[in-house]
């Protein structure tokens, strides 16, 4: 019963074995044992091994042969890199397309022509001509002239003094140089200082470093009191606009609050209160004694093209002037002229002090205005100054009292002669100094 049930099993596993391996190599081995119980049983055990090889495929048959490959062709190449490419981000594919940059041709490269050469090398003996130039001594100074320095208004807020010696100084080269009754400086032109000791021609041009023109023009006194009420409207706080003067002198209450009326623009519209300028006086350049400034009669005023004509940092109150003349030293030529013609190269005495010699007075809040100037404003004059049509006063003025003789003309034309040269050599540096920047 036993030995049938075990040949029956035996059976089912050898069927199932054939069929999943029906297409294999097969190798079978059979061994019977036979074993007697006590009882007198017989058992009888067959052990059958099986051994599967299974058939190779024709595809692994052997191994395939180098000689035998089959190269791409050029087709077959281009067609897998355009499938590569396909597959690379739209940047990745857009480099590998490029192009490789080809090797400059050395020979398409002309040497200059011996012309150009000599050009290069007169521009180049030029520069080196006008380099020591501008470094060329032409004086000399004791002392230091300064600009504004936005730290000092803030740390002197209580006892403010914007008025300085360089502000002075320049004011004083474009009124003296150009003949006028008063000048106008911006604070915001004055970009550096001398320092004491030796000058050179950079030095000087370094102060204002620009080609910018000066203008001469005829503006009324009124225009001008408005023009010093819009300069100081913003005090104590700092304004680019502020005007350094020459010709001028005058007061400065901050007890009265600004009237001036500004637009959207920062720009002047009137004064429409108390003024805080006051005790305005100019200077008689006959006399060398200051009078009081009359509003209703015409000065000459000199200053930069872009404040008196373009009505630079909002003075539209010289939006109308009855006089103009451009034909003028530019600021740089009136600089170094004034240093060297009128100072003789050293700078004088007048200019010791950094904070001027008075031409401002700041009276500050909480301190008292001088009693003895008390009520003296710039009222209008009874008496009327004429001016010809250009609106420059008349043969019957005051300014025209004393004719021009001819022995004046002829020394103004030597004069003018002799300072050709100086002016010719100025305007050389002065345009290396701009190329340079």
């Amino acid at each position: 019963m036993k030995k049938s049930i075990f040949g029956l099993i035996l059976m089912i596993v050898l069927v199932f074995a054939f069929v999943s391996v029906a297409e294999a190599d097969i190798q079978t081995t059979t061994t019977e044992s036979t074993q007697e119980l006590e009882d007198g049983t017989v058992i009888v055990t067959t052990v059958t091994v099986t051994i599967i090889t299974p058939d190779k495929p024709e595809a692994e048959a052997g191994p395939v042969q180098e000689a035998d490959a089959e190269e791409p062709t050029e087709e077959a190449e281009e067609a897998i890199v355009s499938e590569e490419d396909a597959l690379l981000p739209e940047s990745e594919a857009s480099v590998a397309e490029e192009p490789l940059e080809e090797e400059p041709n050395e020979e398409a490269f002309e040497e200059p022509s011996e012309t150009v050469s000599d050009e290069i090398d007169q521009l180049d003996a030029l520069r080196l001509e006008l380099e020591e130039l501008l470094q060329q001594v032409i004086g000399f100074s004791d002392f230091d002239l300064s600009t504004i320095d936005p730290e000092r208004i803030a740390e002197q807020a209580a006892d403010l003094h914007l008025e300085t010696n360089l502000g002075n100084f320049c004011a004083d080269a474009y009124r003296i140089v150009t003949g006028s009754d008063i000048a106008f400086v911006n604070d915001n032109d004055l970009i550096a200082g001398l320092i004491s000791g030796e000058l050179t021609y950079e030095d000087l041009l370094n102060v204002q470093p620009s080609d910018k023109a000066l203008c001469l023009a005829g503006i009324s006194g009124d225009k001008i009191l408005d023009a010093l009420e819009f300069s100081v409207s913003k005090l104590p706080d700092a304004f680019d606009g502020y005007l350094h003067v020459s010709g001028l002198k005058f007061y400065v209450d901050l007890n009265v609050e600004s009237s001036v009326e500004w637009d959207d623009l920062g720009d002047f519209v009137a004064v429409s209160g108390e003024r805080r300028v006051k005790n305005v006086t100019v200077l008689n350049s006959e006399t060398g004694e200051y009078e009081a400034l009359d509003p209703e009669k015409v000065y000459f005023v000199s200053g930069p093209e872009d404040l008196l004509m373009n009505c630079k940092d909002g003075y539209t109150m010289f939006t109308e002037l009855v006089y103009i003349q451009t034909e003028i030293p530019s600021v740089d030529q009136a600089l170094v002229r004034y240093f060297l013609e009128y100072l003789s190269g050293a700078v004088t005495e007048d200019y010791a002090d950094p904070l001027g010699e008075g031409r401002i007075t700041i009276v500050n809040k909480g301190e008292e205005f001088p009693a003895d100037l008390e009520g003296e404003a710039n009222e209008s004059s009874d008496d009327e100054t004429a001016v010809d049509e250009n609106g420059l006063a008349s043969e019957e003025s005051e300014a025209s009292e004393e004719p021009v003789t001819e022995d004046a003309e002829e020394e103004t034309e030597q004069s003018t002669e002799t300072n050709k040269s100086a002016e010719e050599t100025l305007s050389s540096a002065l345009a290396l100094f701009l190329i340079q920047g």
